[in-house]
Parts: structure tokens; C-alpha cells; sequence
């Protein structure tokens, strides 16, 4: 199985916790995530497969430079529309293309050689993560 189809699978495990949580829980701060939301979670997952997608033809991403959409985090249901929409876009990448990922943790500034394929797999460590913060909460 290739890491994008590994990541539908994920989006759609997250669409079925979405349908089922109360909107109030869904924003709640829990203190145990310090202070974050179930809905902070995941708009943060959400959030940096968007910045992939986005910024993948580029040939550059730097998943610092992410587009926040704080209204992820307030509403479940307008979560699942974005998910929709990310799962149609995840099925265009091509896994064998080479990109460079720029961070703050790159030494000089000299960018990291990578490939779609190895940032879906950072995706999909990253929404496991994330779902186990979630499922403590």
C-alpha cells in the first residue's frame, strides 16, 4: 500500500470521529494537551497535508509556512468538507517526486533533499501522533 492511500485511510478514520463528537468536546481546551482541543489536533493535521499538497508543485515546502484556517478547529463538520477536499488532492501526488523541505532546523538555511513519498510517510507518523493525543483526550 502506498503512503497516500495509508493517508485517505487515516482522513477517513478522522472523518468517522468527526461525524460522532459533540461540538462542545470538539473545542473544549483539555488541559492534559495543554490547553489544546481535539479540534486543535486536528486542524494541525489537517493543516500540514494542506501545506504538502500546496506546496509540493513548488518543489519547496516549509511546513512553517502553513495556512491556518482556525475555523478546522471550531467545527467538525466544516473539518470533514476539508478533508473531502484534501483527499481529492492527495490522489495527484506523484510519490516519486523530489522536493526540499525547508525548517529552522536547517543548518545555513541549505534547504533538506526529500520526495512526496517520504513526507507522506512524515504525515502519516505525524497523524498517528496526533491520534493517540486525541484518543487520550
Amino acid at each position: 500500500m502506498k503512503f497516500g492511500e495509508v493517508i485517505v485511510t487515516l482522513l477517513e478514520d478522522a472523518k468517522f470521529y468527526l461525524r460522532q463528537i459533540n461540538e462542545s468536546v470538539y473545542t473544549r481546551p483539555i488541559r492534559l494537551l495543554f490547553n489544546a482541543s481535539v479540534g486543535h489536533h486536528t486542524q494541525h493535521i489537517i493543516e500540514s497535508l494542506q501545506c504538502l499538497v500546496a506546496q509540493a508543485p513548488q518543489g519547496v515546502i516549509n511546513y512553517n509556512e502553513r495556512v491556518y484556517d482556525n475555523e478546522i478547529a471550531q467545527d467538525p463538520y466544516y473539518a470533514i468538507e476539508v478533508i473531502d477536499h484534501l483527499i481529492v488532492a492527495l490522489k495527484t501526488l506523484d510519490e516519486k517526486t523530489t522536493v526540499s523541505i525547508l525548517s529552522a532546523y536547517n543548518q545555513n538555511g541549505q534547504p533538506t533533499a526529500s520526495n512526496i513519498e517520504r513526507e507522506l510517510l512524515y504525515n502519516t507518523e505525524h497523524i498517528n501522533h496526533h491520534f493517540s493525543l486525541i484518543k487520550i483526550a
